[in-house]
């Protein structure tokens, strides 16, 4: 399949994703890298470029150098970058470090904000979370493999809209799933 066709099918996946949050859309493999699911390797390819910056919460440079040779995007620190790469594999103390420090734009530039792609990892715990927020009817209910912690943090840097941070959660299946800041998340009590 050529490139062009492949990340041109991926953006609108993930689009539709961001415009209906909660619900979910498979994504297609091309190539693949060492430590990250293919499908996330997907969704970096069509979003970065040169003019874009990222970080990976991962100690390994040679992440870094695989993901800058097949996107030509510059690696910047975590305060700086437009978008954040989170591995099934990532701490969660430092990913927590990260949330604290990634940029959620200003009231003139909102768009300024940074992205977290986060793999979730296999065999993780699932809650059941109830979205609400634009582009949801009434409520939509799905079950995340994420870190309360994780959310409580993510609810506090997007509780000044129209600042934030989106986030795009792959899982070890190709499924993809779009929060965007706007969405708000509540754990349902079994």
């Amino acid at each position: 399949m050529e490139t062009v066709h492949f990340t041109q099918r991926t953006f609108r996946t993930l689009m539709d994703c961001f415009a209906r949050p909660g619900s979910k859309g498979t994504l297609q493999t091309l190539h693949s890298i060492e430590g990250l699911y293919s499908e996330t390797l997907s969704v970096l390819m069509t979003l970065f470029d040169g003019e874009i910056s990222f970080q990976a919460v991962d100690d390994s440079k040679r992440l870094h150098q695989e993901l800058r040779q097949w996107t030509g995007a510059k690696v910047e620190d975590f305060h700086e970058a437009d978008f954040i790469v989170v591995p099934a594999n990532a701490n969660k103390e430092q990913l927590l470090k990260v949330l604290e420090v990634v940029k959620i734009g200003n009231l003139i530039d909102p768009q300024q904000s940074a992205t977290i792609v986060m793999e979730l990892p296999q065999q993780s715990k699932e809650v059941v979370y109830q979205l609400t927020g634009p582009g949801i009817l009434h409520k939509e209910l799905v079950e995340l493999g994420l870190s309360p912690d994780i959310l409580v943090l993510r609810a506090m840097r997007n509780r000044e809209f129209p600042l934030g941070v989106d986030v795009i959660l792959i899982d070890e299946n190709g499924e993809v799933l779009a929060l965007p800041r706007t969405t708000k998340l509540e754990e349902v009590k079994s």
